[in-house]
């Protein structure tokens, strides 16, 4: 009789009945192998899929097939990509310069969202086009580990699809900032070298913030597959809930408890996948028509980061004050007249910065933002004429209009400058000859 054995009968004897001591519940190490065996081979029942044997050890592989005209949500998904709007995309983008690249779309499931040595990623999903098959499938396929013995082979199997497949970039949802340096961390760990951190990273999230943030605010690929796509999941897991399933399940949960986890890792994926053809979409639309009036902003607003002036002029001219948030459309007033200031082309700008000034005088807003947003355009429009034209009258004029208002909309900051100004274009009104006692604060000014 081992110590464990004494202690239960101790136990019995105490209480007057068998069976009732919480003793009888501990694993023992004799038995925890023998639990864990149970559980590893137990998900098979419930997830379709095989152990994969690799000279690491093995884990688990589920394999799913969707047909060329699946939908997710509204939207197929895409099987060939505009190279130059998708090298637009990515980080690395001089690697990407295949005719027909290869895709794959990676999302992963984790111990935590904390990152660091202590996170791991217990399923790994890559989503992709079959190359030799006509007409061609999606594949997804999952590689979960089933205990935390099983990473080595996860790893080892994880890099042998890379290898085989020879995928030109990698697309993922805030995968740049989490999934791939996990990834990459994990390979460290086990003395890897990985194949992911080395090609162009096409991570949707930023693209998804400049193009719907305005309009949809929640950039979370839940909201915006909901909002864009038109995805609608049934018994989705929440993502919170997500690691301590998997807790559960290795310390001998029910394995079923993991179907939803595999579940939702096929929808972020697919999700993936239909989001890039919708995000190439949006990219090269041409015409303010096709879109609403925030979409047109957003989007025009990438073509000016891009370098794109003359194509973002045509969204942002054709905006209407009447038909988008105020704020949004001095926002775009601002962000074009700067963009021809740049260039020099001073007739542009002063268009739109009087356009502005008109607008915002009919209709003084109420916010902070807004406010200063118009009276940028008095003090652009004072600047003009006191350095470019040396109509100091006529600068003094923007800028009493610009006070009155200042004072009206309670912007202390705003009319101290104004002030400023005010000082300096009457003492050059006074003396033609006069110079500000600091030489340089005209070539500042005028910035």
């Amino acid at each position: 009789m081992d110590i464990l054995e004494k202690l239960r009968a101790l136990e019995q004897r105490r209480k007057g009945k068998a069976g009732s001591s919480p003793l009888a519940t501990l694993v023992t190490g004799r038995n925890l192998e023998r639990f864990r065996q149970e559980r590893k081979v137990a998900i098979e029942q419930f997830v379709p899929g095989r152990i994969l044997a690799c000279a690491s050890g093995s884990c688990f592989l589920s394999v799913q097939h969707f047909p060329h005209d699946h939908q997710q949500g509204f939207h197929r998904l895409p099987e060939t990509y505009p190279l130059e709007l998708l090298r637009r995309l990515a980080a690395g983008e001089e690697d990407l310069a295949e005719p027909a690249p290869h895709l794959v779309y990676l999302d992963t499931e984790t111990t935590g969202l904390a990152g660091g040595a202590g996170t791991f990623a217990f399923l790994v999903g890559l989503g992709y086009w079959s190359r030799d098959k006509e007409p061609r499938e999606f594949i997804v396929e999952q590689f979960f580990m089933r205990d935390y013995d099983e990473e080595p082979a996860l790893l080892e199997a994880l890099d042998e699809r890379f290898r085989q497949e020879g995928f030109s970039a990698v697309v993922t949802y805030n995968g740049r900032r989490f999934d791939v340096p996990l990834l990459v961390s994990r390979h460290i760990a086990n003395r890897r070298r990985d194949p992911i951190a080395r090609l162009p990273q096409v991570d949707l999230l930023y693209p998804v913030r400049q193009l719907w943030k305005l309009r949809h605010g929640d950039c979370s690929l839940a909201h915006i597959e909901r909002q864009v796509l038109g995805v609608r999941r049934q018994g989705d897991i929440p993502g919170a809930e997500i690691p301590r399933t998997y807790f559960q399940f290795v310390r001998g949960g029910d394995p079923r408890r993991m179907i939803p986890i595999f579940s939702h890792n096929t929808d972020d994926i697919l999700s993936l996948a239909a989001l890039t053809g919708r995000v190439l979409e949006q990219l090269s639309v041409t015409s303010p028509e096709q879109l609403d009036p925030v979409e047109s902003y957003s989007l025009g607003r990438i073509h000016l980061r891009n370098g794109s002036l003359e194509q973002a002029g045509v969204f942002f001219e054709r905006l209407d004050p009447e038909q988008l948030p105020f704020q949004i459309y001095l926002r775009s007033q601002r962000e074009l007249s700067l963009a021809h200031k740049r260039r020099g082309q001073w007739d542009k700008a002063v268009q739109l910065w009087c356009e502005t000034v008109e607008v915002f005088e009919s209709r003084p807003p109420d916010d902070e933002e807004s406010r200063g947003l118009g009276l940028f355009a008095f003090e652009e429009l004072a600047k003009f004429f006191e350095h470019r034209r040396k109509e100091w009258d006529q600068a003094r004029q923007f800028v009493l209009r610009a006070l009155e208002l200042a004072g009206r909309l309670h912007c202390p900051e705003a009319e101290n400058r104004l002030r400023h100004r005010l000082a300096r274009l009457e003492r050059k009104s006074a003396s033609p000859q006069h110079r500000p006692e600091h030489g340089e604060d005209d070539a500042r000014d005028e910035m």
